[in-house]
């Protein structure tokens, strides 16, 4: 396979260009910015520079690009505003398929998302519908609607992934430990469908592969927990004390969708995916969370001393006496909300 891909240097993305190289295929990403295409390409990957919302580079990328399959993950945030959902998840997504419709590929992948609306708990499956209560949640709706219409319409090889919340070293996880004060919107027992992010790579891969056309997969792990849960384990793996609570009305007045998004209970089924030949490395985020927290500390302990140099650098530099080997640094402190329901956290 050569695989185009959008939002390769997100967190989920970049997980998704390694497990593709690794199994032999070439990969080609889309990147706007100089410093994300040096990251892919480091990795392996070639890289063309492009954007979703400029349709003239995006029929350039793709044509230089030639793939024979097509892995579409780059999508703006939850906490973003519905024009800006839509710009870009929505009219993006639209473009890229339009475009994508003479190529002849031979498939074409959607990460979307079950993260969308409440579920009171119930555990549901790829034919349960949920109506969407974020902006971000109706955006994946619509792009599920296009890549299904593109099917039915066309014969557009689009098949549809659909995460649940994606934890690993990285991400949302990374964000809110490095957030002070923060505290679980309201009681915690609300359920948790949750995947690690290598998981979901491996099932990108694999539908991608062997995805049926016009279908939509769920990925999650065999074992939901509550977010008290999930917290707990984080706290006791970092070694802190447990985390606390805030109503959830009163964080909704600061930021009300990813309270929404954090809040949601519910659990999804694997079992579709399962069929396809799909497995688990981590069917437990019980298993998985002491290693996730560690290599999260472990990066943090390393990025503040490498800010501490550059810190001691910078000194240097004011008198003209800059020590040689300075070491770059790629801190990603801004502080986020838990419940940031986008899954895929790609950069176009």
């Amino acid at each position: 396979m050569r695989v185009f891909v959008t939002g390769g240097s997100g967190f989920i993305g970049e997980h998704v260009v390694r497990a593709l190289l690794d199994r032999g295929h070439e990969v080609v990403c889309m990147s706007r910015s100089g410093e994300a295409s040096a990251r892919l390409a480091a990795l392996g990957a070639g890289v063309v520079g492009g954007d979703l919302t400029d349709s003239v580079a995006l029929e350039r990328c793709l044509r230089e690009a030639a793939p024979t399959h097509v892995a579409h993950l780059a999508a703006t945030s939850l906490e973003k505003s519905e024009k800006a959902c839509k710009e870009v998840n929505v009219d993006g997504t639209r473009a890229l398929i339009d475009t994508c419709l003479p190529l002849g590929l031979e498939r074409f992948l959607f990460v979307s998302s079950v993260l969308r609306g409440q579920a009171a708990g119930e555990t549901f499956t790829e034919t349960d519908h949920i109506p969407a209560t974020t902006a971000l949640g109706r955006s994946k709706e619509a792009g599920d609607r296009m890549v299904v219409d593109a099917f039915a319409e066309h014969g557009f090889p689009g098949v549809i992934l659909r995460p649940s919340r994606v934890y690993g070293a990285g991400g949302w996880l990374r964000r809110t430990l490095a957030e002070k004060g923060f505290r679980l919107p309201g009681d915690g027992g609300n359920w948790w469908d949750l995947v690690h992010v290598e998981d979901v790579a491996s099932a990108c891969a694999l539908l991608l592969e062997r995805g049926e056309a016009g279908e939509a997969y769920h990925v999650c792990d065999d074992y939901p927990v509550t977010m008290k849960q999930f917290f707990a384990l984080v706290a006791d793996a970092g070694g802190r004390k447990p985390f606390g609570h805030v109503p959830s009305w009163l964080q909704k007045v600061k930021s009300s969708s990813p309270v929404t998004a954090a809040t949601r209970s519910a659990r999804s089924s694997n079992a579709k995916l399962k069929e396809l030949g799909w497995s688990l490395r981590f069917p437990n985020s019980a298993d998985a969370i002491g290693g996730v927290v560690a290599e999260i500390v472990s990066a943090g302990t390393r990025e503040r001393a490498d800010t501490e140099v550059d810190a001691h650098d910078d000194a240097h530099d004011a008198i003209g006496d800059a020590p040689p080997g300075r070491a770059d640094t790629d801190v990603d402190a801004a502080p986020a909300a838990i419940a940031s329901d986008d899954p895929t956290a790609a950069g176009a």
